[in-house]
């Protein structure tokens, strides 16, 4: 399979106290790179450049999926974008945290990173967002905070509007701050991901039967779900 893109709704990888929720949901991810040991490049700066989350997932993908994980702190390290391209092109994944949307296109911004990102898709680097990094790689996301949901504009990789832990927001809610010009809507639940490649194939990826991520469209003020796209329900 070709580079992708790829925007995950949501799901725990092992916080203390927490269960894994999303084990199969990264074999599939991690199975279409094709590499054995793949590098992954974690960018926390939606979560302000956490030290537990870096310590977290590193532990995750290392102990758990044979990766090796090197932490890019955009925030804390304010590193020369020299640096910052060195490792995107020495990396196979590069992986956008959960965490603050508006904190993440803002930190992204200041470095002017889009261009740079195209360029890594463009060489088959892969790219993932989780949560507000999946809104990033979309035209629009849905973004909740404190209980008031928003519309935060992204990068446009990806056609439509992302909506992260779909299973967390209300769809009245939802409904209230869309129109019909956004075009297909992506309700994404924790534990499910909507992944593009570079030829525009898509797949609906889950963890497992019980998780749901739909494509859906404002019509007469309802939300109309599509079916032509493919889902994969191997859980390998």
């Amino acid at each position: 399979m070709s580079s992708f893109f790829c925007a995950i709704g949501g799901g725990e990888i092992g916080r203390p106290g927490k269960k894994i929720e999303t084990y199969n949901l990264y074999k599939q991810i991690l199975k279409l790179t094709n590499i054995e040991y793949p590098r992954i490049l974690f960018i926390p700066a939606a979560s302000n450049d956490s030290d537990s989350y870096c310590e977290v997932f590193k532990n995750y993908f290392e102990n758990k999926h044979n990766c090796k994980v090197d932490c890019l702190l955009l925030i804390k390290e304010n590193p020369k974008i020299d640096f910052i391209r060195k490792l995107f092109f020495q990396s196979d994944i590069i992986y956008f945290s959960g965490g603050d949307s508006e904190l993440l296109m803002d930190v992204l911004n200041r470095y002017k990173l889009k261009q740079l990102l195209e360029e890594t898709i463009d060489n088959g680097i892969n790219i993932v967002g989780f949560s507000a990094g999946g809104i990033m790689l979309f035209e629009k996301g849905i973004s909740e905070k404190q209980g008031n949901l928003k519309i935060i504009e992204g990068y446009g990789f990806i056609e439509g509007v992302f909506c992260p832990h779909s299973n967390k927001k209300e769809i009245l809610k939802i409904k209230k701050i869309i129109d019909k010009s956004m075009g297909r809507i992506i309700l994404s639940e924790d534990a499910t991901a909507f992944l593009i490649n570079s030829k525009k194939e898509t797949m609906l990826l889950k963890e497992n039967f019980n998780k749901n991520i739909k494509i859906v469209k404002l019509e007469d003020q309802k939300l109309v779900e599509e079916k032509c796209f493919k889902n994969n329900n191997s859980f390998a």
